[in-house]
């Protein structure tokens, strides 16, 4: 594989953060002749947002697809965003604790939330925003100089989160909240987003693209160039970016979690963004990112932050029961090595 310097940037800004950017779309190199191609972009939820479009849109159903991408990811963000005080998710968590019927896409975005909980034995909880909050992470700044909270602090807190008391009902649509928990889907909503769109550009008889949200990515078909889209995972590092080694994806979406570029020190310790939410402090393993490839970037995007959460160990184990295809990239002093799950070789020794 033949990588040459990336075609575009892609970031997720949180307000009070520094950019965080795991992957990167490369081109490679080839004698084909290139198709005409079209890039759309914005902002939505906070984030950025990209569509890449290879090869002409012809019909007028595309060219209405084209237009809807505004329109569809403003309406993930008007239910799921947590920076919109009237968006759906937020009046829940205004209202505190009881019974809601909520709209099928929120709904489906907190029973995938649910189920990655449950079978990441509680590594990935949308519920952990007051601890993220409390530890300096959250879209406020954080205060100079950081703090590591009191014990007695992060125990308290911890009585405010957790899925547990989350309760749906999938045959009336309902969450209950048996506690006031605050719902967060920035881990997983992003991602959900990815597939409205793709799914909306299929529908609509386009095949080779690649969609965007906040740096969750899902390909399609083939890239200007006739080739399978690559994705480079990025070298955990601060102060450059560049690409760790090159995926390339077949209809495949594709999400990573990392530490490297939110952290603070105290006292020569390092303290990371990425909170288990069973113990409310940060990790402290060497994993230093995460990719995990799925059909849908909603599944990508949560698994990723629960494999992060867990570590090399207990993440492979996990990412092995259950057939997720992840690449995790490790410390090893100064330098990094790769330990991937068995669906992840698998999965890069059936793409030419």
């Amino acid at each position: 594989m033949n990588l040459v310097k990336p075609s575009m940037k892609i970031a997720f800004q949180k307000p009070g953060l520094r950019a965080l950017a795991f992957l990167i779309v490369i081109v490679l190199q080839a004698c084909t002749t290139e198709q005409p191609h079209q890039v759309l972009s914005g902002r939505i939820m906070g984030t950025t947002w990209s569509v890449q479009i290879a090869g002409t849109v012809q019909t007028q159903e595309q060219q209405q697809a084209l237009a809807r991408i505004e329109q569809l990811l403003s309406e993930v963000d008007q239910s799921m965003s947590t920076y919109k005080p009237d968006s759906e998710l937020n009046r829940i968590n205004a209202a505190g604790a009881g019974s809601y019927q909520l709209s099928a896409p929120l709904f489906a975005v907190i029973d995938l939330a649910k189920d990655i909980y449950l079978r990441s034995d509680g590594a990935f909880d949308v519920t952990v925003g007051p601890l993220v909050t409390l530890w300096g992470f959250g879209s406020d700044p954080a205060p100079e100089p950081a703090t590591v909270p009191e014990p007695a602090a992060i125990q308290a807190v911890l009585k405010n989160t957790g899925m547990g008391s989350v309760q749906l009902d999938k045959k009336e649509r309902r969450v209950t909240l048996a506690e006031p928990v605050t719902l967060d889907l920035s881990a997983i909503a992003k991602g959900y987003a990815v597939d409205k769109v793709a799914l909306s550009l299929i529908k609509s008889g386009l095949r080779n693209f690649l969609v965007e949200v906040g740096g969750e990515l899902r390909a399609s078909g083939v890239n200007k160039k006739g080739n399978h889209w690559v994705i480079g995972i990025e070298t955990p590092v601060e102060d450059r970016r560049q690409a760790y080694t090159g995926v390339m994806l077949k209809q495949k979406a594709i999400a990573t979690s990392g530490d490297y570029r939110n952290f603070f020190e105290v006292q020569g310790k390092r303290y990371s963004h990425t909170l288990d939410p069973r113990s409310g402090y940060p990790v402290e393993h060497k994993v230093a990112s995460v990719t995990v490839l799925a059909d849908s970037a909603a599944a990508a995007d949560g698994w990723a932050t629960a494999l992060n959460v867990l570590g090399l160990d207990a993440g492979l184990q996990l990412a092995e029961r259950e057939g997720l295809a992840a690449f995790f990239i490790v410390r090893e002093g100064e330098s990094f090595v790769s330990r991937e799950s068995s669906a992840y070789t698998a999965y890069n020794n059936t793409v030419p």
